[in-house]
């Protein structure tokens, strides 16, 4: 809804509008633009363009997110086109307001959640061509870690049990809107080939969960990754799912491929 007070126009809106820069290209009419934002909201999107844009024209935007790391595909109605109010400064001559449809409303779903806490829980297991025994002791040499998990750029281990074993290790993990940084305090149950963790500090609120490993036949292992978390910072829908599913099942992936690969280079013969 929007007032009228005298000259001036003020929003009242469940979701108002934030402003945002991002890059995008967009395409209506046939024609392809690169352009930027100049705000949005979790229903639409304000953008520049040098071309007027006819109401009522179907849009598609690639956005394109900090450092280009992770791009969205949007879709959109144009609403309104009128010159633009932020001329010269931003050297394009209209402004035109979209409104997404329906399958794009999740598109941009981390306004919607700013300044909330998140937590979400997943689980995945794969079949490893290994011995419990053998996936155990691969996924408790941590400084390795970076050769397989593909997701992690540092792992170090700040506090170690008299044993020698770690006991605390801090990981700086690319998710690709941000690097988070996590520290977690290790737990060994090795009679039940079982390696869990809590956060001990870095940028969630808590960390917990556990790989734990289960013989299947003889040179066949169950391996299992549950993860639970709750973070303070905005975290888009998409990516949480990205994490809690798709990371997950490449993360158990690329350990799978580690382990068998590095098993089977060991039994060949000098």
């Amino acid at each position: 809804m929007v007032t009228r007070m005298g000259s001036a126009r003020t929003e009242k809106r469940k979701h108002p509008r934030m402003p945002a820069g991002y890059e995008l290209f967009a395409t209506c009419e046939g024609q392809t633009f690169m352009t930027r934002s100049r705000d949005v909201s979790p229903q639409g999107i304000g953008i520049y363009c040098n071309e007027s844009l006819a109401a009522g024209s179907v849009n598609k935007m690639t956005l394109l997110l900090p450092d280009r790391a992770l791009s969205l595909e949007l879709w959109g109605v144009v609403c309104h086109c009128v010159q633009n109010p932020d001329y010269p400064s931003i050297p394009f001559s209209f402004l035109a307001g979209i409104k997404f449809n329906e399958e794009s409303l999740e598109g941009i779903p981390f306004l919607q959640i700013q300044g909330e806490v998140m937590r979400y829980a997943a689980s995945h297991s794969v079949l490893i061509e290994a011995s419990a025994r053998d996936c155990y002791q691969f996924l408790c040499d941590f400084e390795r870690y970076p050769e397989w998990a593909k997701i992690l750029e540092q792992v170090q281990v700040r506090d170690r049990y008299p044993d020698g074993r770690p006991r605390r290790v801090e990981f700086v993990a690319n998710a690709y809107l941000r690097k988070v940084r996590y520290v977690l305090d290790y737990a060994y149950d090795d009679p039940k080939y079982c390696l869990s963790w809590v956060n001990s500090g870095g940028d969630f609120l808590s960390i917990t969960g556990r790989y734990f490993f289960l013989s299947q036949r003889e040179g066949a292992t169950a391996s299992t990754y549950e993860l639970s978390v709750t973070a303070n910072f905005p975290l888009p829908k998409r990516i949480i799912r990205y994490f809690s599913s798709i990371a997950m099942r490449k993360t158990m992936k690329d350990f799978k491929h580690y382990v068998e690969s590095k098993l089977r280079r060991e039994a060949r013969p000098n």
